[in-house]
């Protein structure tokens, strides 16, 4: 999919081009997403907070980004993607169950001020295993992805 262009602070000093990351419609109906993605390699209170970083950065950027349509509604998504350290001690079973409180604790943390959503992919626990990565010292497990977001009417980007 391509992304779909826009002007960034249209009508004002330092007006750029723009992009926002996906774009769906049908008839009336529209939807304008800008997405993020965040790397949380511990299942912690810090990472829950740099998600929600990465979702008002999103939102920032999204509300820079005109003209829109009237009627139309913004998202701002993050693709979180925990990458959790694989010890001696690690199962498949625990990084699920570690996987699992740390989208309820980041479902709980959520700005409910907006409209907000949140679903996972997650990796069946005999899939799970661990990944040797060469840029970290220790292995990895990758149980699968998170994705988050708000939705914002137009205007209130």
């Amino acid at each position: 999919m391509m992304e779909l262009p826009f002007t960034r602070c249209a009508g004002e000093e330092g007006e750029s081009a723009g992009r926002f990351d996906l774009w769906l419609a049908r008839g009336r109906w529209q939807v304008f997403a800008e997405a993020k993605q965040a790397w949380v390699p511990a299942l912690n209170d810090e990472r829950i907070y740099h998600v929600a970083q990465k979702l008002n950065e999103a939102k920032a950027q999204a509300s820079q980004l005109r003209p829109l349509a009237a009627g139309a509604t913004i998202a701002t998504l993050v693709f979180v993607v925990p990458y959790p350290t694989w010890t001696s001690a690690t199962t498949p079973e625990s990084v699920l169950g570690e996987f699992r409180e740390f989208e309820s604790k980041l479902w709980d943390s959520h700005d409910k001020r907006s409209p907000t959503f949140q679903t996972s992919f997650t990796l069946p626990h005999t899939k799970i295993q661990e990944h040797q990565l060469e840029s970290h010292a220790r292995p990895r497990a990758f149980p699968g992805v998170i994705l988050c977001g708000r939705i914002h009417p137009t205007g209130a980007a």
